[in-house]
């Protein structure tokens, strides 16, 4: 299948591209003479910017590569992958990966110190925004996702005791705040004369009107969990940043890449 109605032909030589589904596959080190319609030719050049395309005419442009390899989305008319005629994808996937496991091993900053728990100033700049977010990307597609779904089944609860004021005829439990607080008429009282329970006539003749009692209540807002939620806006933050400076990037192979690596990482933190 190729790209719409586009043909590929190598400015030299007897190379030709390798049709895909879905697409087509270019050799990077050789120049392409492409040829379309002029809207066909618009959206190519759109998808490989000014660094890689020029157009030398309403339905012909010319392709230079170099050394870039990646893929480009042409919008609906498909994907052109660009190669090296030397390395597969699988050594690149290689090299990229060697790549991330260097750069997830720097520290942040030679002269940073980090006050504990850590220290938010950095973070918060962009000095460091790619090297977070491969971080960031690296727990997302990882083992992250089934954690969070074991601590989201079963989070860290704590039964926490407030006080409430509640009329006299509607007290289940009372606790010795409750006692102490009756015994030295700090609740507001109410004249009961009439009554004949214990309680008024240990009041001469009057009932608090309401009382403070203990209630207890299950909750999830612990520390532990407030950590893990201020991890996860953190994370969230990283790769909104992300996304907002790719955005602003001219289009190229390395923030195509990006741009999809921000949607997989997206992607796999909603699963």
């Amino acid at each position: 299948m190729a790209l719409g109605g586009l043909t590929f032909n190598a400015r030299s030589g007897t190379i030709v591209c390798d049709m895909l589904a879905g697409g087509v596959a270019l050799r990077g080190e050789i120049e392409w003479v492409v040829r379309g319609t002029p809207a066909e030719i618009a959206s190519l050049m759109l998808a490989v910017g000014p660094l890689h395309g020029l157009a030398v005419g309403e339905g012909s442009a010319l392709l230079r590569f170099g050394n870039a390899v990646g893929r480009f989305s042409v919008g609906p008319l498909g994907t052109l992958h660009v190669r090296c005629g030397k390395w597969s994808d699988e050594t690149f996937e290689q090299l990229l990966a060697e790549l991330t496991a260097i750069a997830l091993a720097l520290p942040y900053a030679a002269d940073q110190s980090a006050a504990l728990p850590h220290d938010k100033a950095l973070v918060a700049t962009d000095a460091i925004l790619m090297h977070s977010f491969l971080y960031a990307r690296q727990l997302v597609l990882g083992e992250l996702p089934a954690t969070i779904a074991t601590i989201v089944a079963d989070p860290h609860r704590v039964f926490r005791i407030e006080r409430e004021r509640v009329p006299l005829g509607l007290v289940q439990h009372a606790d010795a705040r409750t006692i102490g607080r009756l015994a030295a008429g700090a609740e507001p009282m109410v004249r009961a004369p009439r009554s004949t329970v214990a309680l008024a006539l240990a009041l001469r003749g009057h009932l608090p009107a309401t009382v403070d009692v203990p209630r207890g209540r299950n909750t999830v807002d612990t520390a532990e969990n407030r950590f893990v939620l201020a991890f996860l806006d953190e994370l969230t933050d990283v790769t909104t940043r992300v996304a907002a400076l790719a955005a602003n990037k001219r289009s190229n192979v390395f923030w195509t890449r990006v741009v999809t690596s921000v949607s997989s990482s997206r992607n796999a933190s909603t699963k």
